[in-house]
């Protein structure tokens, strides 16, 4: 048999499998050892090989040490099979593919009894160690790359993964913008067949993106174009974040497909965008990118129209279509059609429908024919529903929230109410990780598919426990200890333990709810507290408790009734122990027995990180001496807060308050049931509970006393809040805040017009830090008063509306 009857043999999965393999070794070759690895090519028809039986197989192990065993398992040729070229290839794949060794050579030799195979094994060597010198990464990447190298000490030694690893780290810094690393590999070789691999890498200059030119556009602006990209220049403020790094794969990838959307959305149907060019400076202090576009002209709709699978008439199925006749073409609103007729498939039980387009131009005319081609698929039904990822929250939380169930016909909206109802608790990530919705078909013993559902989360720290000493800009030193957890023992409840000592307030509180009390759609809370606070000119004292019970009507709007028994008494004297003149029905002391009505309707995508929706309520009071109450009066409460996405990631945020107090006692409203305005939690910019109606008193008791301002407090408060929230490092969950705020308390037979409203504007930092979310705002008067400052910043800890 000749070397090329021997082709059959495979030799591409290792490392030399010469032309000898099969063919007899030289006459008196007999000492076991290997083969010279560089034999001469043989160029003449080798001897033919016996037609007998395997005489013996034998396996030479270099170096000597490892268990035979192991390789002899892979050989399946044995004494007294017919000798098989492909045999003895398959077996050389089978040992390759251990990992294990980096040379397989296979001999025979004709004994006179038959052939004798020998298969002469190289096994790699060991890596003792892998070193890296000069390696210097973000934390992230630095943890990748040490993690990888950690893996293959102590493991065979594999050139192409060590290699895999030099990738890595190239990639590593080019995507740092350092794009002239010198990555040095050394393989050292040490005793008992190990070897030290060292990695010295010099990362070079880091090149920053100095300019981007856009070629070819006339209908687009450079800066037009380049705002949207992935890549930018380099700024005086790009210290602070990527702008001006290099990243070529989002180049290719992203900032290519990014100019023919912006061009697309604006019925520039056959644009196209060159390969982008890039360019060393030659003084290699920076990078050139040169992107060519050709942007064709622009197209009108003509018609728009269905086609396939049709359930419905055309008509009706276009309804789902914002595109229209007359419109220059616009991608964006294509797919988002799509989409919706997609939907409107899926919402009737057909899971698979698929949603196609295709064009008609005219060039002529430059118009467009839009025909969205449909393929419906058949009627599927929902298979097994599972929650997975959850290790805390019980699975029936997340089930309770969900608008489908098995054996249900395919609905793709009540699927996505489904999760976006989920997302609302708040229990998990925010972001498109937080909740994940993965679908996968299942053939049945009948032939028929359903779809299995997965509800995959990934859940969050929604508890905070915190003990210790703070300090607050309008309380100075205090002492909080507080327990709160959003979803005690995964099952969706609310607790919180709240103690705080300060110069300004004690307070004692604890609070437990439970939206789906008893597992209905019935939901029960109790509030218990003691609370001191002291205000400019009086201190008022209130402990006592509620109990709620609420009814959710819809997934959005809820009615529940609130029964309150508080002990209250306001007593006159500063924060400062001042004594205080006497000021007529000041000094009030009674019980408050009340039962509230409130309608609250609440579409938030998120309960605890709102970044779209709106939370409203409307509320009633009644305080009356049939249920024991000291005085008679009614509350009416309405608010509403909307939150919006905005640019650039940011939230726009507004809340309007209107509150109103009313009582047949001749004494008037009580001064602990009074309000008072001024603060970081309603309009900031002026001293916590500064605002309201006031009178001028005497400073003390004596005679010619000067007179100083009593604020009593109103009946009526209106409170309108407008903010901007921007994220600043999203990963640690830090926003700056632009606000401003208007409002005021107002008295009996007052009534709200703009010039009584005070106002401010400001910033802040806000940090959702472990034990809470911490606040730090800086406010400014735009109407100040000559008593009171230009600026006030306050801090604290607890929650934005």
């Amino acid at each position: 048999m000749s070397c090329t009857q021997l082709k059959a043999l495979k030799t591409t999965a290792f490392v030399a499998l010469f032309c000898v393999l099969l063919i007899p070794t030289a006459k008196g070759q007999t000492d076991g050892s290997a083969p010279s690895s560089n034999p001469e090519p043989v160029l003449e028809p080798a001897p033919a090989i016996p037609e007998n039986k395997v005489a013996d197989v034998r396996i030479v192990l270099i170096p000597k040490g490892m268990d035979r065993t192991v390789v002899a398992d892979r050989i399946h040729v044995k004494s007294g099979d017919t000798l098989s070229p492909q045999a003895v290839s398959d077996d050389i794949q089978r040992i390759f593919r251990l990992g294990f060794f980096e040379n397989v050579q296979v001999t025979i030799d004709d004994e006179g009894k038959g052939p004798v195979l020998t298969y002469y094994v190289q096994q790699r060597p060991m890596v003792e160690t892998v070193d890296l010198e000069g390696v210097d990464l973000d934390e992230e990447k630095q943890g990748q790359i040490e993690s990888r190298a950690l893996a293959q000490a102590g493991r065979f030694y594999d050139p192409n993964k060590v290699q895999r690893l030099v990738t890595l780290i190239r990639k590593a810094y080019e995507e740092d913008g350092h794009h002239f690393v010198d990555v040095d590999l050394r393989v050292e070789k040490r005793a008992e067949n190990r070897v030290a691999v060292k990695i010295v890498v010099d990362a070079g200059k880091k090149l920053t993106i100095r300019k981007i030119n856009i070629v070819g556009n006339t209908v687009l602006s450079d800066e037009e174009i380049i705002q949207f990209l992935a890549n930018q220049e380099e700024g005086p403020l790009s210290f602070m974040s990527d702008a001006g790094s290099f990243q070529s794969e989002l180049l290719i990838q992203r900032d290519v497909e990014v100019i023919k959307q912006l061009y697309l959305s604006r019925g520039y149907v056959f644009v196209r965008v060159g390969r982008p060019r890039v360019s060393i400076l030659p003084d290699r202090s920076g990078i050139h990118i040169e992107i060519p576009i050709s942007e064709g002209q622009q197209y009108t709709v003509s018609e728009v129209d269905v086609a396939g699978d049709l359930i419905d008439p055309a008509s009706v199925i276009l309804e789902k279509a914002n595109m229209e006749a007359g419109q220059i073409f616009d991608v964006r609103v294509m797919i988002d059609d799509m989409k919706n007729i997609g939907d409107h498939y899926r919402d009737r039980g057909y899971a698979f429908a698929d949603t196609s387009y295709d064009f008609l131009p005219d060039r002529s005319n430059q118009t467009l024919k839009v025909v969205y081609k449909i393929q419906k698929g058949s009627l599927v039904d929902i298979g097994f529903i599972e929650v997975t990822g959850n290790k805390r929250t019980l699975d029936k939380v997340v089930r309770r929230e969900l608008k489908i169930q098995e054996g249900d016909l395919y609905s793709e909206s009540k699927l996505q109410l489904s999760k976006a109802l989920v997302v609302r608790t708040g229990f998990f990530e925010p972001g498109p990780q937080g909740v994940q919705v993965r679908k996968t078909p299942r053939r049945l013993d009948d032939g028929s598919i359903v779809v299995d559902i997965d509800f995959h989360v990934r859940e969050q720290r929604t508890g905070s426990f915190q003990l210790g000493i703070g300090f607050s800009s309008f309380e100075s030193f205090m002492f909080n200890g507080q327990v709160s957890e959003q979803n005690f023992l995964g099952r969706g409840q609310t607790l919180m333990f709240n103690a705080m000592f300060s110069s300004l307030r004690t307070l004692f509180q604890f609070q437990f709810h439970d939206p789906y009390f008893f597992n209905e759609f019935v939901g029960f809370g109790v509030n218990a507290y003691n609370i001191s606070e002291f205000f400019q000119s009086f201190e008022r004292k209130r402990k006592g408790g509620s109990l709620t019970w609420s009814y959710r009507f819809t997934d959005y709007l809820n009615l529940s009734f609130t029964y309150r028994l508080e002990h209250a008494e306001a007593i006159l004297g500063s924060e400062n122990n001042r004594a205080s003149s006497p000021v007529a029905r000041a000094d009030r002391i009674g019980w408050t027995s009340s039962g509230q009505l409130r309608l609250s309707y609440d579409t938030r995508d998120n309960r605890m990180f709102p970044k779209s929706g709106q939370y409203s309520l409307l509320a009633f009071e009644r305080a009356d001496e049939l249920i024991g109450s000291t005085s008679n009066y009614n509350r009416i409460l309405a608010q509403s807060r909307w939150y919006f996405p905005f640019i650039l990631g940011t939230t726009f945020r507004l809340n309007g308050q209107y509150s109103v107090i009313n009582t047949e006692d001749p004494e008037g409203v009580p001064t602990y049931e009074r309000y008072f305005a001024g603060g970081i939690f309603d309009i900031r910019g002026f001293t916590r509970y500064s605002l309201g109606p006031s009178i001028q008193i005497a400073n003390d008791r004596e005679p010619g006393s000067s007179l100083r301002e009593f604020v009593y407090g109103g009946n009526k408060k209106v409170v309108f809040n407008a903010e901007i929230e921007v994220p600043i490092i999203p990963s640690a969950q830090i926003a700056g805040v632009l606000f401003f705020d208007t409002g005021n308390a107002f008295a009996e037979g007052e009534f709200p017009t703009y010039d009584t409203m005070r106002k401010s504007v400001g910033f802040g930092f806000r940090w959702w830090a472990p034990i809470g979310p911490l606040r730090f705002e800086w406010g400014f008067p735009l109407d100040r008063r000559p008593d009171e400052e230009e600026m006030v910043f306050e801090f604290t800890i607890g929650s934005a509306y």
